[in-house]
């Protein structure tokens, strides 16, 4: 049955438009028209329109030629700056991200879009993407002042709030190190910037670590003396360049003492302040046991 034919007999009657033999020329001139309407608007608004399309592609085009210089420019300075890799990487990014929106805002102004509604739109657009990446962001921030101020560098040995160990690895998020327990801990960026840094190394050749070893009054400061010296001795200068101590603190209850290693060697933290501390605790031992069988 014919498409008219059904409509003539449905609940709602159409008619004027699908009246039999019309459907196709009025389809047929309903398209004309719309076609004239076109040429009509070419003929008055064409050449601002082409225009307007030029001038969104060289929009595009510049866009993308400055997101690659600024990345060209940010890798050449950093590897000029010796920042780290993932610094370089991050902060082109970020750069690239800042060109997307501003080119987006000039795109949206001259497609015909007023200019505060492009503005307003970029602006929206990083809200969200700030408010959902806080965090992140703020931990990229830390990274990027830790990795270029440099409070410390690979290889040093250094002390993170409890944590100690060699810098492994620093990267925008976290900073990782290798523990005495040969153990591998990751401390976010943020942390460290909020956190008191203890770096024992400087140089490659001065690299130092502080213990503070405490004893009680039952052995007298000479006798203390004597058992520093001892141990002092086994140590250097074979296995250590330089172990100094003083008296760092008295109390009711015991002396506390400032213990100063100087190792050639990273590995040594991990060894040598521990079997001083035992062979010291020994050595106390030994005199104490000593004073007691003259009694």
């Amino acid at each position: 049955m014919p498409l008219f034919e059904i409509l003539e007999n449905a609940p709602i009657k159409w008619t004027g438009f699908f009246t039999k033999g019309s459907f196709w020329e009025d389809l047929k001139n309903f398209f004309i028209d719309q076609w004239n309407e076109i040429l009509m608007f070419l003929n008055d608004y064409g050449i601002n329109l082409l225009i307007s399309v030029i001038i969104i592609l060289l929009l595009l085009f510049v866009t993308a030629i400055i997101a690659r210089f600024s990345r060209w420019m940010i890798k050449k300075f950093g590897k000029k700056k010796d920042w780290a890799d993932e610094v370089i990487n991050s902060t082109a990014f970020i750069s690239r991200i800042l060109v997307v929106i501003i080119g987006f805002s000039l795109i949206a102004a001259f497609g015909g879009l007023p200019a505060e509604l492009g503005i307003t739109l970029s602006t929206i657009l990083g809200a969200a993407i700030g408010f959902a990446s806080t965090k992140t962001v703020g931990n990229l921030m830390s990274g990027f002042t830790v990795l270029i101020t440099r409070p410390f560098s690979l290889g040093d040995y250094i002390q993170i709030g409890d944590v100690e160990g060699i810098v492994a690895e620093m990267t925008p998020n976290y900073t990782k190190l290798i523990t005495r327990k040969n153990t591998t801990v990751l401390i976010s960026n943020q942390e460290i910037a909020s956190t008191k840094v203890t770096r024992f190394g400087t140089e490659e050749r001065c690299k130092t670590y502080t213990i503070y070893p405490e004893f009680n009054h039952d052995l007298t400061t000479a006798e203390l003396a004597r058992a520093f010296k001892k141990v002092i001795k086994k140590y250097m200068p074979e296995q250590v360049s330089e172990i100094t101590y003083e008296l760092y603190e008295v109390t009711r209850l015991g002396r506390k003492y400032k213990v100063s290693f100087e190792f050639d060697f990273l590995d040594d933290y991990f060894t040598i302040p521990s079997e001083f501390l035992a062979d010291l605790m020994n050595e106390r031992d030994k005199i104490h046991a000593r004073k007691k069988k003259r009694k």
